[in-house]
């Protein structure tokens, strides 16, 4: 579970507090993030993706962004109430918890290798991915109801 605010943006309806019972959440203004936001400063290719591992939550992104307030880019853990700024919308980071974990790591090593070799069978299975996840969560809420 990845539980996080979305403090400031430009897009005003994506302010709030979301909770997933995800392993990962892809974020940026292309619709086929689980969260779209319309910023302005994100291009529609960039995204950040929050995701638990092993290690604990991790946030990685094909784009320069901030970590309270310092650039970065690539692969990096953070914490709670760690600050993320992605364009001009800012993420702090609320709870996540492993105790459900999907040991994942393998299964991101094999797609990081098909989206090299196979760009398009990579998106396709990002798609699929995501619609099981989102298929999913919807039974767990049903069932929660």
């Amino acid at each position: 579970m990845i539980n996080f605010n979305i403090i400031d943006s430009p897009d005003l309806l994506s302010i709030g507090k979301y909770e997933f019972k995800l392993h990962h959440i892809r974020i940026g203004r292309n619709l086929g993030n689980t969260i779209a936001i319309n910023d302005p400063s994100i291009s529609t290719r960039d995204k950040i993706v929050l995701r638990t591992n092993k290690s604990g939550l991790i946030v990685e992104s094909n784009c320069n962004f901030l970590i309270n307030g310092k650039k970065v880019n690539g692969v990096l853990n953070i914490k709670i109430e760690d600050q993320i700024t992605f364009g001009n919308t800012h993420i702090k980071i609320a709870s996540f918890d492993l105790s459900n974990i999907i040991i994942a790591d393998a299964y991101y090593d094999k797609l990081e290798k098909i989206s090299n070799d196979d760009p398009k069978l990579s998106i396709l299975l990002e798609n699929i991915e995501e619609f099981y996840i989102n298929l999913t969560n919807e039974s767990l809420d049903d069932l929660e109801k």
